[in-house]
């Protein structure tokens, strides 16, 4: 009956959430059956668990916590054994079987952990897709290869924790042993997830296509009575997920520019590929830091893992606060930043980051121009220091004779220094500015530049009421289209490259 409070005090010390109440409930049920003489039931316990969940709050349901904890177990208790007893007669399994006992038991722990994560995903990778946009491939090595050192830091931390409360002295040693375990399973982790492919996107369709048919297999694998050999179907998962991602990768290679405005919310993340050649400009968003994680993501869709030109107009966190991010997980060759004044802090925080990175940085004074197979991608320099919407950087990407400006957040008086300052021609994309707000992409710009397509990136129903009623009038007063990420959500353009092309690599 100790084990019970034990039990209780730990659900309670973890914040009662619903994996925690989960476990509580079911090793509750395992303690008592022996007492009341009764056989323990793992699903039975799991429904009640699910009840107990539920009879507290019927909303628990859609928590995703709660359903991946309760998903991911009843893959375990359904299909687990199914996996682990094919394994059990390898040959070589059953040589580590029957050796030595440390072998044995290692053989054992981590034979266990592959099955089991593979069984748990069974039902939980649906959800995982669905809610996190993430397939994770790595997932059952790295814990196959962590969670028998997780069971013993478990173990040991809570004994070395009572000791600490008794003598703190006496605690530090065991607790700098246990530090190297936490080492080992942090960095293996870290390790194992800078791997190409160590987990799958589905934004891309290929890829998508291919999470979808590894499920129906998983399933068919498990359920058909004449299983295939575990060596045939590994290989066919294998050899079908190249044929995705070279499918996705191909592409790329398209003569085809690709124009993207993700849906980041109320912010702005614009991606530019040309072949293999990427642009970024401005990574910023409701939720700074998903934004430059559904940036990195997107690209990885499609294979690519590096940014050629990363440009940032000016520093608001719906334009920049995403670039830490992005640089963290994406190798990005050249950084362009306004020279100009920082009020949010991010200019030293991107700053930093780019220097762990090994990036390049260039704070713009002066007009500077980046080629690449194709086009073109002109950085001009800041108009003015009144606000940081006005100090910031502007951009016009040209593909061929397809021509897109950006203009950050910038007001209708400095549009006006822009279009005296710079011979921009007609543009066939304009990129609203601050998001539709009544006080950009006015008249002027609108009339020089006569875009067939307005593009505006912001969030729906969001604060401010981008964009501006006065905006769109504007818009469709000099007859362009208007695409809308909080109506259409994340928005793609391609088009052929023709006219120009004497573009060269960036140097």
């Amino acid at each position: 009956m100790i084990g019970i409070p034990v039990i209780v005090f730990f659900v309670l010390m973890t914040g009662a959430s619903a994996s925690a109440v989960r476990a509580g409930v079911m090793q509750t049920l395992l303690l008592l059956a022996p007492l009341i003489r009764r056989e323990y039931d793992a699903p039975t316990s799991l429904g009640a668990a699910a009840l107990a969940l539920m009879l507290e709050n019927p909303w628990t349901l859609m928590d995703i916590g709660f359903q991946l904890s309760f998903a991911s177990v009843a893959g375990i208790l359904l299909f687990a054994r199914r996996l682990y007893q094919p394994l059990m007669e390898k040959k070589w399994f059953r040589k580590l079987y029957y050796g030595p006992a440390a072998v044995h038991k290692l053989a054992m722990s981590m034979a266990s952990a592959f099955c089991c994560s593979i069984a748990s995903m069974v039902f939980s990778l649906p959800l995982a897709a669905y809610h996190f946009r993430t397939v994770s491939l790595i997932a059952p090595l790295c814990n196959m290869l962590t969670l028998w050192v997780v069971s013993i830091l478990f173990t040991a931390g809570m004994g070395v924790a009572l000791l600490a409360l008794v003598w703190k002295g006496l605690a530090l040693g065991p607790a700098w042993l246990l530090g190297w375990l936490v080492r080992y399973v942090l960095g293996t982790a870290r390790l194992l997830s800078k791997l190409p492919c160590a987990a799958l996107y589905p934004e891309n369709s290929y890829i998508l296509a291919w999470c979808v048919f590894f499920y129906i297999a998983l399933l068919l694998h498990i359920f058909l009575p004449q299983r295939p050999r575990l060596r045939v179907s590994v290989s066919c998962f294998a050899v079908t997920l190249c044929l995705s991602l070279l499918m996705a990768y191909a592409q790329l290679h398209l003569p085809y520019f690709t124009f993207t405005a993700l849906d980041v919310g109320q912010g702005q993340c614009l991606l530019y590929q040309r072949g293999t050649w990427t642009a970024v400009i401005d990574c910023g968003g409701g939720d700074p830091w998903s934004a430059g994680e559904n940036a990195a993501r997107y690209l990885q869709s499609f294979g690519e893992y590096r940014i050629e030109a990363l440009v940032v107009t000016h520093y608001d966190a719906d334009h920049a606060g995403g670039v830490a991010q992005l640089l963290e997980r994406q190798r990005v060759e050249s950084l362009f930043l306004p020279d100009s004044g920082d009020e949010t802090g991010l200019k030293n925080e991107i700053l930093s980051k780019a220097k762990e990175r090994g990036c390049a940085v260039y704070l713009v004074r002066e007009d500077l121009s980046v080629r690449f197979p194709g086009g073109e991608l002109q950085i001009f320099a800041p108009l003015s220091d009144k606000s940081s919407n006005d100090s910031g950087i502007s951009v016009l990407a040209s593909a061929g004779e397809y021509d897109m400006l950006i203009t950050g957040d910038m007001t209708e008086k400095t549009e006006q220094l822009l279009l005296e300052r710079e011979d921009i021609p007609q543009t066939e994309l304009l990129v609203a500015g601050h998001h539709g707000a009544a006080g950009s992409t006015g008249y002027a710009l609108l009339s020089r530049l006569r875009p067939q397509t307005v593009l505006i990136s912001v969030g729906e129903d969001n604060f401010y009421g981008h964009p501006s009623p006065q905006t769109l009038a504007r818009i469709e007063a000099a007859g362009a289209a208007v695409y809308r990420t909080d109506q259409c959500g994340t928005i793609t353009i391609r088009g052929p490259i023709y006219g120009k092309t004497n573009g060269t690599d960036p140097g």
